[in-house]
């Protein structure tokens, strides 16, 4: 079907320059600034109009699939071929598939609804080994919806202005791969629930009127080289998801957190660039073994990094900078880096810089260590510190470069048998080293100068 191929690549350079969203005649519109592109409507009538495909089994498809001529034989050499329809539909799902193990594929098809209604898009249901590849899906409830599946793919496909984007439930290695995920009206662009090694690569997360991504109870879900900005809440939200990997993604301007995950284990977040969200840029909380390395975090209302009640953290050669700075005026402040109710937590290697209140935070901390950071230019008017430390036990401060914050290089208070060791600490407002109610404190080779 080439002319249907020919419409999925102009609707990709379209994306390329703005986020989409489908009109009710079928025009396509770039949302930038006043700027308005339309497709040609010649171009959207290449595709094969056709009723709604609804498939109950493996029988039902064979059937189908003799009647319809669709290539293949439902074998994973030469899988069923549905492709290069345009299945406009207001009254019942464009495409149900349920209960069938054969092979199969659907590309270049556009299914849609003249406008906003209660039905459904693609409904995948107890399937094995499909493919969805090069389709638009909009003006629908869910635009689609996989459920109790195994091994699907999802590639390069557009699920644009639907109430939700993409839902996957109970399902099993399903992979995206080059998706847009934009323009919901009340649900997130991408939901998740009780799935297993589920993968999102390579796509676009944006102006959703939920959460860019929201999933839970869904361990070893893996979310890189995406983008997921200007939604309603989080960027990504995640809660009860053990194993989560998150890695170089670009999460801006969402309505409240970054990256957001609860009581999970086995978390990293590595090589993202999270800026502009109006929140927190990282927030993690009752997690236990998390690794937060290699971020780049700067303009965020709130803190930069926070980690919040759990054991076994590392935060490790992050660029961590200008958060807090949009409330300061109203009293507002935020860390750079902030590890409250932790235990052995390794803060290292980091820059932390031009943020708000303190550069690195810790409180009611045990068994943890801040070394080799580079803490410099925290400026605001509340006391803040290059390094403040509160209610801690056996922490190690070492080898630390903390110089020109506002006030106090390092600063402790109500601590207890922590070590200050090796820190070049200068150029501080007030003093480089404060002890308040802190007892056994052991400090040695340090350098500390014009304070």
């Amino acid at each position: 079907m080439k002319h249907a191929k020919a419409i999925l690549v102009i609707f990709t350079f379209l994306f390329v320059f703005g986020t989409m969203k489908i009109a009710g005649n079928n025009a396509m519109v770039v949302h930038e600034g006043v700027r308005n592109v339309e497709l040609n409507e010649s171009v959207i009538l290449s595709y094969e109009s056709h009723g709604v495909i609804s498939i109950i089994n493996d029988t039902d498809f064979e059937i189908q699939a003799a009647n319809e001529m669709w290539a293949g034989d439902g074998s994973s050499d030469t899988p069923f071929i549905i492709e290069g329809y345009n299945i406009t539909n207001d009254a019942s799902l464009s495409i149900e598939i349920k209960d069938v193990s054969l092979y199969f594929e659907i590309r270049d098809c556009l299914i849609t609804s003249a406008t906003h209604l209660n039905v459904g898009g693609v409904d995948l249901v107890n399937v094995t080994h499909g493919l969805l590849e090069n389709c638009i899906i909009s003006y629908k409830n869910t635009g689609l919806d996989i459920d109790f599946c195994d091994n699907l793919q999802v590639i390069n496909c557009i699920m644009d202005n639907n109430a939700g984007a993409a839902t996957v439930d109970a399902s099993n290695h399903t992979t995206f791969t080059g998706c847009y995920f934009t323009n919901t009206t009340t649900g997130s662009g991408f939901y998740q629930d009780s799935s297993l090694w589920t993968t999102v690569s390579n796509c676009k997360i944006m102006h959703n009127g939920d959460y860019g991504v929201e999933i839970y109870g869904s361990d070893y879900a893996t979310f890189t080289d995406s983008e997921a900005s200007y939604n309603r809440y989080q960027g990504f939200y995640g809660e009860n998801s053990d194993y989560g990997v998150y890695e170089r993604n670009i999460v801006k301007a969402n309505g409240d957190e970054g990256i957001y995950q609860f009581n999970s284990e086995y978390l990293t977040v590595a090589e993202n660039t999270i800026y502009d969200n109006n929140r927190y840029g990282i927030y993690i909380s009752s997690v236990n073994h998390v690794n937060v390395s290699y971020n780049t975090i700067y303009n965020n209302t709130f803190d930069g990094i926070n980690l919040d009640d759990g054991s076994f953290g590392l935060i490790e050669s992050n660029d961590v900078f200008n958060n807090g700075w949009t409330n300061f005026g109203s009293g507002s402040t935020a860390s750079g880096i902030i590890v409250e109710y932790f235990d052995e937590c390794i803060v290292s290697d980091n820059q932390v810089h031009n943020n708000s209140q303190h550069g690195i935070e810790l409180s009611t901390v045990s068994s943890s260590s801040v070394e080799d950071n580079d803490v410099w230019g925290n400026y605001g008017v509340e006391g803040e510190c290059g390094i403040y430390l509160y209610d801690l036990d056996f922490c190690n401060i070492t080898s630390n470069t903390v110089y020109n914050n506002t006030d106090n290089g390092i600063y402790l208070d109500y601590t207890r048998d922590c070590i200050i060791s090796h820190n070049i600490v200068y150029d501080n407002t007030n003093d480089g080293l404060v002890l308040d109610d802190s007892n056994r404190t052991l400090i040695y080779y340090n350098d500390f100068g014009w304070n």
